[in-house]
């Protein structure tokens, strides 16, 4: 696992340890003694030098919308320059690949996006992923795609930051035309286990159930919340307003 720090990697190492599956895991911080140090802006690829693996996830990314709207020079060297360069190295050391991804290579104006859309991405954040895809996709045999919807877990920085404004009894205005389709994270853990037996090289997409607006999305998550009538329709106006209100909270 590349970025063993990530919240997802962390419950797929949970899972890993649960089911004996045996695993290494990277982080940026030095010192970690569970883990291999691997640090993107600066890749080091000898700690692979000995190893084979028949499986192996690309988790790393810098994933605050806010951080790569702000810069976009460090994020762009990160997330996709060396991103791109790491995957054609690791390739060497992994039979399969898998690049996670996120469904904000699309632009979030309609649900149930699928594989045949176009993707339209509305953040440097998006669009960062979508040229690794693209490149990845021309460049490496043995890689496959995950793109990921709004992954649900409790550490959730936009369900905090609703959750306090709530608390203090001040209005929150989640969008209502704007989609996301909410994702268990065990469900993740559930699909990249199905693409590690999976045999073939493709791009997936993993999403929840049901595709909500933001809006819905927060009256169901807050219906036993006191002060759940202080939750109120939201509108995206102009593609300034996607970045500078909402895509920011995204983290």
């Amino acid at each position: 696992m590349i970025g063993g720090d990530s919240t997802i990697a962390k419950n797929y190492i949970e899972y890993c340890n649960s089911n004996q599956i045996c695993f290494d895991a990277t982080s940026r911080r030095k010192n970690n003694e569970n883990k291999l140090f691997f640090d993107l802006k600066n890749p080091d690829f000898d700690i692979f030098k000995d190893s084979r693996y028949e499986f192996m996830v690309f988790f790393a990314s810098v994933c605050s919308i806010q951080f790569c709207e702000e810069n976009p020079g460090e994020s762009f060297l990160i997330n996709v320059k060396n991103t791109i360069h790491s995957m054609l190295e690791l390739q060497k050391f992994s039979k399969k690949i898998l690049f996670i991804s996120s469904n904000l290579i699309f632009d979030g104006s309609r649900p149930r996006m699928t594989i045949m859309d176009k993707p339209s991405p509305k953040t440097i954040y998006g669009r960062q992923k979508l040229e690794v895809e693209q490149e990845i996709t021309k460049l490496i045999k043995n890689a496959s795609i995950l793109r990921l919807s709004k992954v649900i877990h409790s550490d959730l920085d936009l369900l905090q930051s609703w959750e306090k404004e709530l608390d203090m009894g001040n209005i929150i205005e989640p969008y209502s035309d704007m989609y996301l389709s909410p994702t268990p994270i065990n469900r993740v853990i559930t699909k990249i286990e199905n693409i590690r037996s999976d045999s073939f090289q493709r791009i997936y997409h993993c999403a929840g159930i049901d595709d909500l607006s933001y809006y819905e999305f927060a009256l169901d998550f807050f219906k036993d919340h006191p002060n759940k009538n202080l939750i109120r329709k939201g509108y995206v106006m102009t593609k300034e307003s996607i970045q500078d209100k909402m895509y920011t909270s995204l983290k």
